[in-house]
């Protein structure tokens, strides 16, 4: 076996131009947590205006969630407005806990298994 980097020596670039990228950036930074399919009309006219290709609605999620993953845009706050005080409250995020086993763990492969809506244990 070979020793070295199996990294390879060229990677895909993005062919999204900067011009694009900059001009989701700006839209979402001034219109808040919009979703990509309402920002494709906005960038169509604008790139037509310029006299460039545009590019798609799931292209348009990518350069989000990249911008997201750079830290140059915020993730969005949820909110809600309180009816006593008409006040706005910000939402912590609810972390759903999986359903798990309760304290039993199998020892060997076929130990758990489900049948239907029954678990049985220990069969095989």
């Amino acid at each position: 076996m070979e020793n070295g980097s199996r990294c390879p020596k060229r990677l895909r670039r993005s062919a999204i131009s900067q011009e694009i990228k900059d001009y989701i950036k700006a839209y979402r930074q001034k219109h808040g947590k919009i979703h990509q399919d309402e920002i494709k009309p906005h960038l169509d006219a604008y790139c037509k205006r310029r006299g460039i290709k545009s590019t798609s609605t799931s292209s348009i999620g990518r350069i989000i969630r990249e911008l997201k993953d750079k830290g140059e845009l915020s993730e969005g706050v949820r909110q809600s407005l309180s009816a006593r005080t008409g006040k706005l409250i910000e939402l912590e995020n609810k972390r759903i806990e999986k359903a798990r086993r309760k304290g039993y763990m199998p020892e060997k492969p076929g130990d758990l298994l489900q049948a239907g809506m029954y678990t049985v244990k220990g069969v095989i």
